[in-house]
C-alpha cells in the first residue's frame, strides 16, 4: 500500500511539473515589446522581460494608431464608450499578447496607460520603482488592498499602488 502511494505521488508531481512546463513555455515566444531578444535557439526566440518605465513613459507620446500598429492590436480588442475609474467617454485598446498594459484613449489621444498585475510588477519592490524619481510622491491609500499604498507623480505622469513586497499596478498618464 505504502510503495502505491509513493508511485501516485511521484506520478502527481510528474504531471504538476509537466504541466507548469508546457504553460510557461507557451508564453516564451510572445514579446511585450520590441526588445532585443536575450538568445536566439534553433529559430526560437526567448525575450527577457524587464520591466523598464522610461520604455512605457515613451508610449504616452504615440498615437492611437500607432499603439495599435505596435501592440498588433485588431479591432475585436479595442472597445469604444468605456470608463476608466472616474473617465469617462475612452476607447480602449488591448492585446495580452504583446503588451500587459490597457491604453485608453480620448479623441485620439492617450489618457491612461492601466498596467495591471503581471509576473514583471511582481518583481519590482515599491522602493526600486520610487528611486526614478528625485521627490516623494503623493502617498493615498489604494483600491489594491489595505496593505497597499498608491503612490501618485503628477508631474511625472506616474502613479502606481504597492505594498513594501511588490508593485500591485501602474498608471501613466500626462503630466500635469
Amino acid at each position: 500500500m505504502k510503495n502505491i502511494v509513493y508511485i501516485i505521488s511521484f506520478g502527481v508531481v510528474f504531471y504538476l511539473l509537466f504541466v507548469g512546463f508546457k504553460f510557461l513555455k507557451s508564453f516564451a515566444n510572445v514579446p511585450y515589446h520590441d526588445s532585443p531578444p536575450a538568445h536566439d535557439t534553433k529559430g526560437e526566440v526567448t525575450f527577457i522581460d524587464v520591466f523598464n518605465l522610461d520604455e512605457q513613459l515613451s508610449l504616452r507620446n504615440l498615437s492611437m494608431e500607432e499603439i495599435r500598429k505596435k501592440f498588433s492590436i485588431s479591432e475585436k480588442n479595442i472597445e469604444y464608450n468605456v470608463k476608466y475609474e472616474k473617465l469617462v467617454t475612452l476607447t480602449k485598446l488591448h492585446n495580452k499578447n504583446y503588451h500587459p498594459g490597457h491604453f485608453y484613449f480620448r479623441n485620439g489621444k492617450l489618457v491612461m496607460l492601466y498596467i495591471g498585475e503581471n509576473e514583471e510588477l511582481k518583481e519590482i519592490s515599491s522602493k526600486l520603482l520610487q528611486s526614478n524619481f528625485a521627490e516623494e510622491g503623493i502617498k493615498l491609500r489604494s483600491r489594491a488592498g489595505k496593505t497597499f499604498n498608491h503612490y501618485v507623480y503628477p508631474d511625472k505622469g506616474v502613479a502606481f499602488s504597492a505594498d513594501s513586497k511588490s508593485v500591485r499596478f501602474i498608471e501613466i498618464f500626462p503630466p500635469s
